[in-house]
């Protein structure tokens, strides 16, 4: 059954897909990335208008019921997404420290600018 939620998740999902696409044309997205979010977003579709498909996966998986699948796959999605994160960050804090390093040995302490 279609519910008013499943309309306004749709809505959000092809909204989610149209800015997927677009991050791609743009350049913004590599080739897998833009892979992979849009296979995220087909999936979140297909968990939402087919509910029933996430049972019969989640007995693939020995998983009790089909919601138990997608949180239990939406938390292990959320803790690689925050570290890949945190893996940026970190490496962009240290080329921030190299490149300040770098700038004031080769301004070899001239205060004037």
């Amino acid at each position: 059954m279609t519910t008013i939620f499943s309309y306004a998740v749709g809505v959000v999902l092809l909204v989610l897909l149209y800015r997927t696409v677009s991050k791609y044309r743009a350049g913004l997205l590599t080739t897998v990335e833009a892979w992979f979010w849009t296979g995220v977003w087909v999936a979140a579709g297909i968990a939402v208008f087919l509910p029933a498909t996430t049972s019969i996966v989640a007995d693939l998986f020995g998983v009790g019921r089909g919601v138990d699948l997608v949180v239990y796959v939406s938390i292990i999605a959320l803790f690689y997404l925050v570290f890949r994160i945190y893996d940026k960050v970190e490496r962009v804090e240290n080329d921030v420290t190299r490149l300040v390093r770098e700038d004031a040995v080769n301004d070899g302490g001239n205060k004037d600018g």
